[in-house]
């Protein structure tokens, strides 16, 4: 996992330590401190994929957003950060994998 910094994000390190090491899962200190955004893959009766985005407050364990499509791009996963940060705020980290809608340029926008 590593955590990215989204335009909207702080990048700089936080007063109060170095950020992790690549690699290294972060500990969430308090809510919107890190977020984990991931997904998963079920497929319906027919075949057809599903796609489901989820997205927690790791230090809450709170589902802040569940999206079921049958594609979910990062102009899409985009749209759903925007939605959360008008609501709760903007985290400090996002935590994610490498997917390739986790790195595409809407993500680095």
């Amino acid at each position: 996992m590593r955590a990215y910094g989204c335009g909207f994000l702080a990048v700089n390190a936080p007063a109060w330590g170095p950020p992790p090491a690549s690699g290294d899962r972060l500990q969430a200190a308090f809510p919107n401190y890190v977020w984990a955004a991931d997904f998963a893959f079920d497929q319906t009766a027919d075949g057809r994929v599903l796609k489901v985005l989820t997205i927690t407050d790791e230090f809450t364990k709170t589902a802040l957003a569940i999206e079921v499509e049958r594609s979910i791009t990062g102009d899409h996963l985009v749209q759903v950060l925007d939605r959360l940060v008008a609501v709760h705020g903007h985290p400090r980290f996002i935590q994610m994998d490498n997917g390739p809608e986790m790195t595409c340029n809407a993500i680095v926008d």
